[in-house]
C-alpha cells in the first residue's frame, strides 16, 4: 500500500483534493486487483477511459452516482472507498438530521416547517 500511498499523495501535491486523490487509487487498486482494464470499466459505468484515467489519477472526482457504480462494479461497498483513507484526511463530520434546525448551513424557512409552526397567532 506504499506505493498507493505515495500515488495519492503526489496527486494532492499536483493540485488534486487528497480525498479525490485517495478514491482514485482506490478505484485504480481494486480494478487492477480484479484484473479489469480500464476501457472495460469505463463502458459498465457509462464513462470514457479518458474519465475514468482522470479520476484513478485523482484530477477529477467522481460523483456520488459514479462512486455508486463504481462500487457495485468493483464489488465493493461504497464506504470501502474511504476505509484505509488516514485519520488526518478526513472531512470533519457534519450536523446529523436531529442536531437542530440549521443542518449543514441549510437555516429553516417559514415555508419548510410544519404548519402549526406557521400560524401568526392571530
Amino acid at each position: 500500500m506504499a506505493s498507493e500511498d505515495s500515488e495519492y499523495e503526489l496527486a494532492a501535491a499536483a493540485g488534486a483534493s487528497l480525498v479525490t486523490s485517495f478514491i482514485g487509487a482506490q478505484v485504480r487498486a481494486r480494478r487492477v486487483e480484479l484484473g479489469l482494464m480500464t476501457e472495460a470499466l469505463a463502458i459498465a459505468i457509462g464513462l470514457s477511459a479518458e474519465a475514468l484515467a482522470l479520476i484513478e489519477a485523482g484530477q477529477r472526482r467522481p460523483t456520488p452516482q459514479q462512486l455508486t457504480l463504481l462500487a457495485s462494479k468493483l464489488g465493493v461497498s461504497v464506504p470501502w472507498f474511504f476505509e484505509d483513507m488516514p485519520e488526518s484526511q478526513r472531512a470533519p463530520a457534519i450536523a446529523s438530521p436531529t442536531s437542530g434546525p440549521n443542518v449543514v448551513g441549510f437555516p429553516l424557512s417559514a415555508r419548510s416547517r410544519e404548519p402549526d409552526e406557521q400560524s401568526s397567532g392571530s
